[in-house]
């Protein structure tokens, strides 16, 4: 557990001029070795030492697919249970992160508001979108989720942001995902962006 929080202390120090948020805690329900060995409260002191470091920053618990509880109910409900475990014992966290990655058939945006509102409603925290993307080589439906993606997260009061999770083919974990080909030639999902985030929001 020292070896964590050194390393805690070492990133937080490097970095805590140049973030707004971080994540300190991320996909609890796959990787749990070390709460295992030692306990469900070393997530606490995790919490507790990334904010005597960063004073300043946000602490979020992250995951991944946990924003729609009718596609991965136990993924959420397991979210919720650490995210309850963690704020009843003094963890200081103030956010919490919601990894959207999507697939060929794209939850339903219904679905994802109601997960929304179920964590809202719960913990009250901000949240943000931490990694986006839509991985189909059907150009228009990743458009058109992406239109639906940003729209149905901005509605929400809660979120504070969503954060692309890569947009160029050649650098991208899931080729197909990217907003530009390997030509830097736009892809629909690009200009469904754009349209969005660069025009019709800017003010």
């Amino acid at each position: 557990p020292g070896l964590v929080l050194e390393h805690i202390r070492d990133e937080g120090a490097a970095t805590r001029d140049y973030l707004v948020d971080f994540d300190v805690l991320n996909e609890p329900m796959t990787n749990h070795d070390l709460m295992d060995l030692f306990g469900q409260e070393i997530m606490v002191d995790w919490f507790k030492t990334a904010r005597e470091v960063m004073p300043h920053v946000g602490l979020y618990l992250n995951d991944f697919s946990n924003q729609d509880a009718t596609t991965d109910k136990a993924h959420v409900e397991y979210f919720e249970k650490i995210a309850r475990y963690l704020l009843d014992h003094g963890a200081p966290v103030t956010g919490l992160g919601l990894q959207a990655h999507i697939g060929g058939q794209p939850n339903a945006p219904v679905n994802v508001l109601a997960t929304l509102d179920r964590y809202w409603n719960e913990f009250k925290l901000p949240m943000r979108i931490t990694e986006f993307d839509v991985r189909t080589t059907d150009e228009q439906l990743q458009a058109d989720y992406t239109r639906d993606f940003y729209i149905l997260a901005f509605s929400h009061p809660a979120i504070i942001g969503i954060q692309a999770w890569g947009f160029w083919e050649k650098n991208h974990w899931i080729p197909v995902a990217a907003m530009y080909r390997n030509d830097w030639s736009e892809k629909p999902n690009a200009e469904a962006y754009k349209s969005l985030v660069l025009h019709q929001w800017r003010t």
